[in-house]
């Protein structure tokens, strides 16, 4: 959310906590069914030996889900994301459950139908994983970082808690009769249970937090055109006007469009396809197929697919620590680029190392793909918001540049720097570190003008800046005065003639926002007077 001084000050939200618990269930939701099909992998090879399951049923799986990944990425503005979200976790419950009837329909028993079947709903777990993904991440990123970190560390612990599961099945159903029939019914159930609860928590209690109401309403700010349904189903209202967007107290900004944000994200979403193509690669076809025999028997594969998943689960809250987070766009190519060695370690070590190995590597494989992905994700959204909100154009430069470019359009002189004016900014944006609220100074006893901004995350010096001198088409100059409804004191402050000098600041505050102030010598916008 980005907001300036005159739109109002947000106060603290409740809900968090509660929040980030049902964002790291819906993340489990997400991914449990399709993790379910793939950890009994032992039982689809027992009825199926000769189809290869842990390799078609991923091959089934993946177009489905990039295809609807992408088709949606294109139309995303025309998308309702509640629907989205809502249509993938049905989908989820309702395949996940008829895995269940159709494992119960055959008895447990192999066969070409059972085989089609199975990957019509492995297809079905693609599109829900193409609609609930995309969407969830999309809405997640417009929140605070800790939303889409707690959902991404859900991702990983669908799989965690089905290795799990199916640790404890095994051990329990091993020396029975239909031993992984049995576990593979219970493996569903559970799965069929998460879905159905996943559905009443994104309907019913997620959007009712005030936490996501107030971040929804900022998103609607920042330009979304999709959350107006999740506005209302939080009890928000909006009004639109005759081109049916949203009027709001301050100017709703623009959108990018998707070619803009492609090409300004180009390389992370180059580092998520590297992450993927390497790790599903190997997991989970390679390791139930390619690793061998080993001294734990039909127990290898198991405790392979446990291990991946455990610690990918634990790396996923790696990137808590903030000097340990990998930020660097560089830095993050390489590493994704980097995982491509795992393929011939991985050849390498099934022809000639012995179990202790492969469980390394298998770890290992688990460690970069949860770590370097909560990496992309929790980096990305900050410098897709609103072009160059997160370019850090925070110089003395930029700040100059910015407002001259302004005065240059309508005849008046350049501004200079005033280091003792900088020295104001800083001192009072410190003061607002604590609560990040649009509050003015007294602009040092009236000496100096003052344009205040701030955003819930990164903002930029210069695009605060354009806020301020977008107000320029509501500003008449014959008459002096701005349109109805809308604001221009800000405009006129930067472009007022008599102001000789600036100096301004900016600082992170306590809750993760930004805090942006300028102030001017002499100040401008006396009354009745006009700027130039």
């Amino acid at each position: 959310m980005t907001a300036m001084d005159d739109s109002g000050t947000p106060r603290k939200h409740e809900g968090k906590y509660k929040a980030m618990a049902i964002c790291f269930i819906l993340g489990i939701g997400s991914l449990v069914s399709w993790n379910s099909m793939l950890t009994i992998g032992d039982y689809y090879y027992s009825l199926f030996p000769k189809y290869h399951p842990g390799r078609v049923l991923t091959l089934v799986y993946q177009p489905f889900a990039f295809g609807t990944t992408a088709i949606l990425a294109y139309n995303e503005s025309n998308i309702n994301t509640r629907m989205r979200n809502m249509a993938g976790f049905i989908i989820f419950f309702s395949s996940t459950f008829l895995v269940l009837v159709l494992d119960l329909a055959t008895s447990g028993k192999g066969g070409i139908g059972h085989y089609i079947g199975l990957c019509v709903l492995a297809a079905c777990f693609g599109l829900a994983d193409g609609l609930v993904q995309g969407g969830m991440v999309g809405d997640l990123s417009f929140m605070c970082p800790e939303f889409i970190q707690s959902y991404l560390a859900g991702l990983a612990a669908s799989g965690a808690l089905i290795s799990i599961l199916r640790v404890l099945t095994k051990l329990t159903f091993e020396k029975s009769h239909n031993g992984l029939h049995k576990g593979a019914i219970l493996f569903f159930s559970i799965s069929t249970f998460i879905e159905f609860l996943c559905i009443i928590l994104y309907a019913l209690y997620f959007p009712g937090l005030p936490i996501v109401k107030y971040y929804r309403s900022k998103a609607a700010l920042e330009g979304s055109k999709t959350s107006s349904a999740d506005l209302a189903a939080a009890g928000i209202q909006t009004k639109t006007n005759d081109q049916g967007g949203y009027e709001y107290d301050t100017k709703q900004q623009e959108r990018l469009s998707n070619k803009e944000l492609f090409l300004q994200n180009l390389d992370y979403a180059v580092d998520l396809f590297l992450i993927y193509v390497v790790t599903l690669s190997i997991f989970p076809g390679f390791l139930y197929e390619n690793t061998g025999s080993h001294q734990l028997g039909t127990w290898y594969p198991i405790v392979l697919i446990a291990m991946y998943n455990v610690v990918d689960l634990i790396s996923r809250y790696i990137p808590v620590v903030k000097w340990m987070k990998l930020e660097s766009r560089k830095a993050l190519l390489i590493a994704a680029i980097s995982r491509f060695l795992f393929i011939p370690a991985f050849y390498f070590t099934a022809k000639y190392g012995d179990q202790g190995w492969m469980i390394f590597l298998t770890s290992f494989l688990g460690l970069t793909n949860g770590y370097l992905t909560v990496c992309v994700l929790t980096v990305a959204p900050r410098v897709i918001m609103m072009g160059d909100v997160a370019y850090g154009q925070d110089s003395q430069e930029d700040y100059l540049n910015a407002h001259n470019a302004a005065r240059s359009e309508v005849n008046v002189s350049e501004l200079f720097w005033d280091e003792s004016v900088a020295a104001f900014a800083q001192n009072y944006a410190d003061k607002r570190k604590g609560d990040c609220n649009l509050v003015h100074s007294d602009g040092g006893g009236g000496i100096y003008g003052e344009n205040i901004a701030m955003s819930s995350g990164e903002l930029s010096g210069t695009y605060a800046v354009k806020m301020w001198v977008d107000e320029k088409e509501y500003y008449d100059y014959n008459s002096n005065s701005c349109a109805d409804g809308q604001q221009c004191g800000h405009y006129t402050q930067v472009v007022w003639n008599n102001t000789i000098s600036i100096g301004c600041a900016k600082v992170t505050c306590d809750n993760g926002g930004t805090f942006i102030t300028c102030n001017y010598d002499p100040p401008g916008n006396y009354v009745g007077e006009k700027p130039y």
